[in-house]
């Protein structure tokens, strides 16, 4: 059969619809909001870069490239993206002279070839309306990474925009990336901002906390009671060197005194032969 250096890859194309029969030329007056309609659309595109294979496919369909340079890649693109074959495009490269495949060129061995080939997805995934939560990682042992990056974006889609439809587009490559969204009610859009990360260690010990979060160790001691016995002595029986002792029926830490002296522990000391 045909040796093919086949690579499928999903084209992106701009679909301008305009109303009323008119398209819009280049320098040509703006319409009128609400006459022209632009949108876009993805394609499946079958990339051919066998010599012999290219030469096959133009013999067959009768394309002759106006332009003498060597074809160095064919691209077939789905465009009614019902599978490749009649009122596709092809696209010859590197002049980019495009071409609408003539349905009467179609022959069996031509159309056997196209179906071989098909757009093949590394990670694709079509659902009904289900919550996010559908596709937590967690719950998967393939494709964990990639389960992760829709869990997060449709996590992030449900907190921001409470509304549908919606459609985007992200692509990144070396020289950077472009993100792209339409299709959405602006008005509904209302950023809402994650919920904090829970504590994943919590340990408790009698009156010691200890808190893990992340990489940070925080440890906190709660302090329940405090006693401690205070007696308060005149400034008079201070210089006079008489410290008195504490009635029976006093209680440990009376309130303060209106001229309040100097607090200082009770102490029951003598050492010059006097009742202290």
């Amino acid at each position: 059969m045909f040796r093919s250096l086949l690579r499928t890859v999903s084209g992106l194309l701009m679909l301008v619809m305009a109303t009323l029969g008119r398209g819009v030329l280049p320098g040509a007056a703006a319409q009128p909001a609400g006459t022209v309609r632009f949108d876009q659309v993805t394609r499946p595109v079958a990339a051919i870069t066998d010599p012999q294979d290219i030469q096959f496919l133009l013999d067959a369909l009768f394309i002759v490239p106006q332009q003498d340079e060597v074809p160095e890649r064919v691209e077939v693109i789905d465009i009614t993206n019902n599978g490749y074959g009649p009122d596709d495009i092809l696209v010859v490269y590197p002049s980019q002279e495009a071409f609408m495949i003539d349905p009467l060129a179609i022959s069996d061995e031509v159309q056997q070839f196209m179906n071989s080939w098909a757009l093949e997805a590394d990670f694709q995934v079509d659902s009904g309306p289900v919550p996010a939560q559908a596709f937590d990682p967690e719950n998967y042992t393939l494709q964990q990474a990639e389960y992760a990056i829709l869990y997060d974006l449709m996590r992030s889609i449900e907190r921001n925009y409470n509304a549908a439809p919606i459609s985007l587009r992200f692509e990144r490559t070396n020289a950077g990336f472009t993100m792209q969204m339409w299709e959405y009610q602006p008005e509904a859009m209302r950023y809402v901002p994650p919920p904090p990360a829970e504590p994943d260690t919590l340990i408790q010990r009698d009156v010691i906390h200890i808190v893990r979060s992340d990489s940070v160790l925080y440890d906190m001691l709660y302090l329940y009671h405090v006693i401690e016995e205070t007696e308060y002595i005149p400034e008079a029986a201070i210089s006079a060197g008489f410290v008195p002792g504490r009635p029976e029926n006093r209680p440990a830490t009376p309130a303060p005194a209106q001229n309040a002296g100097t607090p200082a522990r009770r102490e029951t000391s003598g050492n010059d032969g006097h009742d202290r």
